[in-house]
């Protein structure tokens, strides 16, 4: 009696997991699966860098941030921009960078920049603050200056100085590498 019972028992099982692998076939799969024939375009063609005038890619850019007193240690952060329209920039340093940590593409974060009018509009992910914080600058002898920027936890973000005109800017020197 006991027999009976298990092999009915097995039967059934078995005939509930048959049904149940003929539910995933492979033509009951493909109702879900997306379509093939769709493709996608970007939206916008990629920025290219053209003129080299106002920005270049053979440089970097280094900005020196001074602490609070009484200790008053230096920071020390730089760009790197590059002619697809990408722009790397380091977290801080405690001394000057040296050349291997210039081409050390690991120690900071990628973001997307373009030039327009003269202008330099860099977009960069905060991640801490769940969003793109965008920073605006425009050329200046021997490098280049911030005066806006906008997004999520704009001051925690980016302490800037004020200038003698009321805007803010954070200023990054020319540095050739």
């Amino acid at each position: 009696m006991k027999n009976k019972v298990v092999s009915v028992f097995s039967f059934l099982l078995c005939m509930y997991y048959c049904n149940a692998q003929q539910a995933y076939s492979e033509e009951y799969q493909k109702k879900y699966l997306p379509k093939k024939e769709k493709k996608f375009v970007l939206s916008k063609q990629l920025f290219v860098l053209n003129d080299t005038a106002i920005i270049s890619p053979n440089n970097v850019y280094v900005n020196v941030l001074i602490g609070p007193p009484p200790q008053g240690n230096s920071f020390y952060t730089y760009m790197r921009f590059f002619n697809d329209g990408k722009v790397f920039v380091s977290f801080p340093y405690l001394r000057h960078p040296t050349i291997e940590e210039f081409n050390d593409m690991t120690y900071g974060k990628y973001g997307r920049y373009i030039v327009k009018d003269g202008e330099i509009k860099i977009e960069l992910y905060m991640n801490r603050q769940h969003g793109m914080m965008y920073m605006f600058a425009k050329p200046v002898s021997k490098g280049i200056q911030f005066y806006k920027t906008t997004g999520r936890g704009i001051g925690q973000i980016l302490k800037v100085s004020k200038t003698t005109d009321g805007g803010f800017y954070q200023k990054f020197f020319l540095n050739k590498k």
